[in-house]
């Protein structure tokens, strides 16, 4: 599997780790990643985050957003091309408008990607190492318990070692997440 070179990142600013390390909280909070240990059957991209400007009301701090360096993991991905059909691209939706239409309207649902669930066989393929550096030491016992470690887990981890992520909802950069998600949602509509 693709790999980068152990200890490569983007690395969010020095004043902004303190919201990186809140919204990761969040995310862990809210199920959408978790804590691992480097394998060496994982793919590992980086992360980066796009802050957004504004603060977030849940962690005080600036909020941001998550993107993936996903293409190694994107070439090896073999997806329908009819998910294409289902799936059509801003400029063949604008095509779609009637002339007659004086407004557009758009859905932006929070957390949309990372809130899908990835079936748990793929998660070696979306392991990501965050844009600062982790250790699990940086983390209470309780805090890795509540996130679903086990204590035998904890007990064998090496405190001082590097921390990875990995997606267990869809991450931003997955080729294949905005159909699988328009799917889920033309379902959830219907």
């Amino acid at each position: 599997p693709y790999q980068i070179p152990r200890h490569m990142r983007f690395f969010a600013a020095q004043g902004r780790r303190a919201a990186v390390l809140a919204g990761l909280r969040q995310r862990l909070e809210r199920g959408h990643i978790k804590l691992v240990e480097y394998d060496e059957g994982q793919y590992i991209s980086m992360m980066f985050v796009k802050f957004k400007g504004r603060i977030d009301p849940e962690t005080g701090m600036e909020a941001w957003r998550a993107l993936n360096d996903l293409r190694a993991v994107n070439s090896e991905l073999d997806w329908p091309k009819w998910w294409e059909h289902l799936t059509p691209t801003i400029e063949q939706m604008c095509q779609q408008i009637p002339a007659w239409a004086e407004y557009y309207a758009g859905e932006d649902i929070s957390d949309a990607y990372e809130g899908m669930g990835l079936e748990a066989a793929s998660a070696h393929m979306v392991t990501c190492v965050p844009p600062m550096p982790l250790r699990w030491d940086m983390f209470t016992k309780e805090e890795l318990l509540k996130w679903g470690l086990t204590e035998q887990q904890i007990l064998e981890l090496d405190w001082e070692s590097e921390v990875y992520l990995q997606w267990k909802g869809c991450p931003q950069g997955l080729a294949p997440a905005a159909p699988a998600f328009n799917i889920h949602l033309a379902h959830g509509f219907n």
